[in-house]
């Protein structure tokens, strides 16, 4: 029996040593995994009967987007502060994966006059929406590490939702 080739995972083990395909890749890959952790939250809650048919119908992202699945999420954890900061670093995460996924990377040139003469720089940059509209544009390894410090963040509270809603399941 013939083998089929197999992706290899993602090696790289600091955030500094990824090209920009890997970086896009990396940021989408834990971008699915926040995702799955919600539709996780999300099936608990609701814990339907026909669970294939909910899974694979109305938690496919063709059918309920991302931000859908945070406000459904945002109903049932409450709107207390630490709710709302998880909402808001959730959000977040949506917004730098958006970028990744859909914005390609660009450069700013300048060109200074000083004492010592012309200097020109060129850095790499892309563009994030806020939620309020604005466009924040950074080096892309800035994002990068505010992506990994939100992930480290939200990674564990969504499971400790996840883990307090499985008893009630269990007991039902």
């Amino acid at each position: 029996m013939d083998r089929k080739p197999v992706i290899p995972r993602l090696t790289k083990k600091k955030l500094s040593d990824f090209d920009q395909a890997q970086a896009v890749g990396w940021v989408l890959e834990r971008a699915i995994s926040i995702e799955n952790r919600i539709n996780n939250i999300l099936l608990s809650f609701f814990n339907p009967h026909e669970q294939e048919i909910f899974i694979s119908y109305a938690l496919n992202s063709s059918v309920m987007s991302y931000g859908g699945k945070l406000k459904v999420l945002h109903k049932i954890i409450g709107y207390d502060k630490e709710s709302k900061k998880l909402y808001s670093d959730l959000q977040r995460i949506g917004s730098i994966r958006n970028s990744f996924a859909h914005t390609d990377f660009s450069y700013s040139m300048g060109i200074s006059f000083g004492e010592k003469g012309i200097k020109q720089w060129r850095d790499q940059i892309i563009d994030v929406m806020k939620s309020n509209g604005q466009i924040d544009s950074k080096n892309p390894f800035e994002f990068l590490k505010e992506y990994l410090i939100l992930l480290k963040r939200v990674e564990p509270q969504l499971d400790k939702i996840w883990q307090e809603r499985m008893p009630e399941i269990n007991n039902q």
